[in-house]
């Protein structure tokens, strides 16, 4: 499976909130899209440790279905400037196909 997205992490004191629209590909189950959403808690430093519980809502429009799944994530933001860095994340979705999915996602980070 690839997963393309674009979204937003909010770092506020110990709180991490999630937002993201993602595209999926899969050979077995097709194409669709999902709306990721999410919260939990981070250690902030310059390198930010975050674990956080998720939602995601979406459509396979290949195979006219719906998707809904959830997740934990445990990840890494590592700041390089005070304006840009890189995220590293690994995740495990339930119930987002027949079995369980576990993906490794790298970002780029850009504050303001």
């Amino acid at each position: 499976m690839n997963i393309a997205s674009i979204g937003m992490v909010s770092l506020k004191g110990n709180m991490i909130g999630l937002g993201k629209l993602s595209y999926l590909e899969s050979d077995i189950n097709g194409k669709g899209s999902t709306l990721d959403f999410g919260g939990g808690y981070s250690f902030n430093n310059d390198i930010s440790l975050y674990l956080l519980l998720g939602a995601s809502l979406g459509y396979n429009w290949d195979k006219d279905d719906y998707i809904a799944a959830y997740f934990p994530e445990v990840g890494i933001v590592m700041d390089f400037t005070k304006t840009f860095g890189i995220s590293v994340s690994g995740k495990r979705y339930f119930n987002l196909y027949e079995k369980d999915e576990d993906i490794v996602m790298f970002g780029l980070v850009f504050r303001k």
